[in-house]
């Protein structure tokens, strides 16, 4: 167990993460503590990096943490130190830039030995504790190379630079190739880039839905609705409760890993969104109606704001509490359990549910859905993650913004809700983190789409301007991700399964500048531009940031409105697939056309 004083620090953390680890045999202490006592005693850190929902973080956990012996080897030879990736995005961020550019790979958990400074000398992410090359024989072979090489430690530095070094600022015959290249690379059987795990970047998709009309790429809507439908007819999808699960195990998108993450299905949501726009599949709206239905149901708090996750090992094991048998269908009540397995694929051995190639989503009962939702609670407790994280919530408030303006009031109502509260932290001004920022912002603006003013349009312009005075500085005009001053500072250009701050904030500076005609955010677009950049071989790890460059001011079609009348224009133009169609109050609107698709007026002249 911790000492009295570690027990302190970990139990009155806000981190539900760290007081996982209160049971850990392990004396773990926190980040500032932990670099205090390791200046002072000259022993090596021990960073561990995970969050409250990370099945294989509960995995070490149980394996190393709690082990007598592995636990002995770490508090006699390092500082360990727990650090919780969700509240501290800077620190993760920085760990992992150094773990990928090792060769190690990534993922969580992610352990870093380091110098009191933080600067990491060996990086790891999951190993079982035995065998030769297991946590406790590498633990142990970097504390005797730690005695050993007192006065010579070479750390990691240069290669975590190297690794985050720009590449040269994309043109737009870049973009249009980078598009072409997404299609030539994507699988025909998977919809995705590359082998399993396979996430599913959303973001990607709706790049590809703009490339197609903006760029004249018309391949790339189809390989949008390709990987869009793989994943809604994948395990990865939850038909049931709602919602996608983090990635896909397999190359077939059947099995899960089973986290569900508030950001995922934000992004999801707006995918989904952009492909029923597109193509007007039911398939993409039902998801995008239960995902939604997942947000309110399992992640909303009383106050307006969502938790982060729920937990992959609720029920007691990874992906129990998702199970369902036929003979589970039946027990729940269903009226026709057989129908009912055939539309979501189970079987006595396949008890993944997910909605089948051959199954009519008009045929899908929703009320025998959520009798199974309810029958599963029944079964067992679905784990919350309860960390509220600011940027995740920025991105749950833009999708239901979207949704809202589909005549669904709930989606509406929450939208509100949630933009009080994200109005809130950015009034407050504290956050030291750009996502804490740009997602939040991006959320705003959506709202703003939802019912444009002036007033609206003023507030979301000056803190935009606040978050450049905050975060400028990194190269190429882009802005730093964190300003804590705990790590060296980055501007993070590769996107994994979710947009960079950078990303955001340039998609965000694109339509202010367009709207409010104002010339400080014109020219703070017009530097954060240069950051947009991509090498094309690794197009897919850049989606938001394409969009953001598709969507330049000079590209995007402001429709203004008379005052009064706008919020009922926003509601004609939510069903069509306008990606440049930005709407302002006030003045006479232009009737414009886009790929044959009309931008409604309001009783103005063209």
């Amino acid at each position: 167990m911790n000492s009295s004083d570690d027990y302190q620090e970990l139990s009155s953390s806000s981190s539900q993460y760290v007081r996982q680890h209160l049971s850990d045999l392990v004396r773990w202490r926190g980040w500032d503590a932990g670099r205090e006592e390791a200046s002072r005693t000259g022993m090596p850190l021990l960073v561990l990096v995970g969050f409250a929902s990370c099945h294989w973080c509960h995995v070490l956990a149980r394996e190393t943490f709690r082990d007598p012996d592995a636990a002995e080897l770490i508090n006699r030879r390092f500082v360990p130190v727990v650090v919780d990736r969700q509240e501290r995005p800077d620190l993760d961020r920085y760990y992992m830039s150094a773990c990928q550019a090792t060769g190690e790979g990534g993922g969580w958990p992610l352990l870093a030995a380091a110098l009191a400074d933080g600067r990491p000398f060996f990086l790891s992410t999951y190993r079982l504790l035995n065998g030769p090359e297991g946590m406790y024989e590498t633990l142990l072979a970097i504390a005797n190379l730690w005695e050993a090489d007192r006065h010579r430690r070479a750390t990691i530095d240069d290669w975590v630079k190297e690794a985050r070094t720009p590449p040269a600022p994309s043109e737009e015959a870049d973009l249009k190739g980078a598009a072409q290249f997404l299609v030539r690379a994507q699988s025909p059987e998977t919809g995705s880039w590359g082998r399993a795990p396979l996430f599913p970047q959303m973001h990607l998709a709706s790049f590809l839905f703009q490339a197609s009309s903006v760029l004249n790429v018309p391949q790339a809507a189809d390989a949008a609705l390709k990987l869009l439908e793989r994943v809604c007819r994948g395990g990865i999808c939850d038909p049931v409760s709602g919602g996608i699960f983090r990635y896909s195990t397999d190359d077939r998108w059947l099995v899960p890993h089973y986290e569900k993450m508030l950001a995922d299905n934000a992004l999801f949501i707006n995918a989904c969104l952009d492909g029923w726009q597109r193509s007007g599949r039911s398939l993409f709206l039902f998801c995008a109606r239960r995902a939604l239905r997942w947000l309110l149901t399992r992640l909303q708090n009383p106050n307006g704001t969502f938790a982060a996750a729920t937990d992959a090992d609720s029920g007691g094991g990874e992906g129990a509490y998702y199970a369902l048998t036929p003979q589970d269908v039946r027990e729940s009540g269903a009226n026709r359990p057989a129908e009912l397995c055939e539309l979501l694929g189970l079987s006595a051995n396949q008890p993944i549910p997910h909605l089948s190639d051959g199954a009519d989503i008009g045929a899908l009962p929703v009320s025998e859905l959520d009798r199974l939702d309810r029958w599963r609670d029944d079964r067992s407790e679905l784990l919350v993650g309860q960390l509220v994280m600011t940027s995740w919530n920025g991105l749950a408030c833009a999708a239901l913004a979207r949704f809202g303006r589909l005549n669904c009031p709930e989606a509406a109502r929450a939208a509100e809700r949630s933009g009080l509260w994200l109005k809130g932290q950015l009034d407050a001004g504290k956050s030291a983190f750009l996502e804490d920022w740009a997602f939040p912002l991006w959320g705003l603006w959506e709202l703003y789409q939802a019912n444009p003013s002036r007033a609206r349009a003023e507030y979301l312009a000056e803190k935009a301007l606040q978050m450049i005075n905050k975060f400028a500085g990194a190269p190429d005009g882009g802005l730093w991700d964190s300003v804590s001053g705990d790590v060296p500072p980055s501007a993070e250009r590769f996107e994994g399964g979710r947009p960079t701050g950078n990303a955001v904030a340039a998609f965000l500076l694109a339509r202010l500048a367009a709207v409010s005609q104002r010339q400080d955010i014109w020219d703070a677009w017009e530097k954060i531009k240069n950051s947009l950049s991509f090498d094309l071989r690794l197009a897919q790890f850049f989606g938001m940031a394409a969009q953001a460059a598709v969507s330049s001011p000079e590209r995007l079609i402001r429709v203004a409105a008379p005052a009064g009348e706008a919020q009922r224009l926003s509601q004609a133009l939510a069903e069509k697939q306008m990606p440049l169609a930005v709407i302002a109050e006030g003045g006479r609107g232009p009737v414009a056309h886009l790929s044959g698709s009309e931008v409604l007026s309001t009783s103005a002249d063209a």
